[in-house]
């Protein structure tokens, strides 16, 4: 490239940098800003809808969505009281164990109990703990067996006001 096609270039270069700048001076861009917000909003504009039809929805509040077999959520029955041992001291079903999940394969279930000791137990159907052999498992716990007596041992229920 020859020196004067070079000094063209470049003098095209700063008459185009300085036709930008005169046009930014004359016309400045702007970025435009958000407009202030309106006077507060009345309390009734920022009041969520009324319901149509009535407004109380019984379907919805006897059957919980997703499902319409659900029902609304009842309290479990209260714990069977202490029942005796063999040997005449009064004890409740694995006392010092605390139902804390159950595991299902197909047709196997399995419950998992943590003792007072910290550790935790596994037990199928048929398994025996502490005398009292597991008769069956399923979403209400376990239900066991000894000497004649049932009883069962489901999760603990949470504490009033815990959330």
């Amino acid at each position: 490239m020859s020196a004067l096609a070079q000094i063209g270039w470049r003098a095209a270069l700063v008459l185009t940098g300085a036709a930008l700048l005169a046009a930014e001076t004359i016309y400045p861009w702007e970025i435009p800003q958000a407009t202030a917000p309106a006077a507060a909003a009345a309390p009734s504009a920022l009041a969520p809808p009324a319901p149509r039809g009535g407004g109380d929805y019984p379907a919805i509040a006897a059957h919980p969505l997703f499902d319409p077999s659900r029902a609304p959520w009842t309290a479990p029955p209260p714990r069977p009281a202490a029942v005796p041992a063999p040997d005449g001291a009064t004890t409740g079903p694995l006392d010092g164990y605390v139902l804390t999940g159950m595991v299902g394969s197909g047709g196997a279930r399995t419950a998992i109990l943590r003792g007072g000791d910290g550790k935790s137990v596994l037990l199928s159907e048929g398994d025996a703990l502490n005398g009292w052999t597991v008769r069956r498992i399923d979403a209400d716990g376990l239900h066991l067996e000894s000497g004649g007596m049932t009883s069962d041992l489901g999760f603990p229920r949470a504490q009033q006001g815990a959330r």
